[in-house]
């Protein structure tokens, strides 16, 4: 992920992976590109109770997670 440090606006993501729900994370981010929003504004969303989007270990938390932990 690709982001400015100052404000967290996400500018761009690049992943790969075999999990089947990984077309949808990448439309998240696309999305959250288009819209300027913040990496917390995609960590905090309820995205209607879907199963791995609310889930701690997904991959919206975790990238949320090490942009908090790296900003120490």
């Amino acid at each position: 992920m690709i982001y400015e440090r100052r404000t967290h606006q996400i500018l761009g993501l690049q992943c790969i992976g075999k999990t089947s729900d990984m077309a949808e994370y990448v439309n998240i981010f696309s999305l959250a590109i288009q819209q300027e929003l913040k990496i917390e504004d995609i960590e905090f969303t309820d995205f209607y109770f879907e199963h791995g989007y609310k889930d701690p270990r997904g991959l919206n938390r975790i990238l949320a997670r090490l942009v908090r932990e790296n900003e120490r």
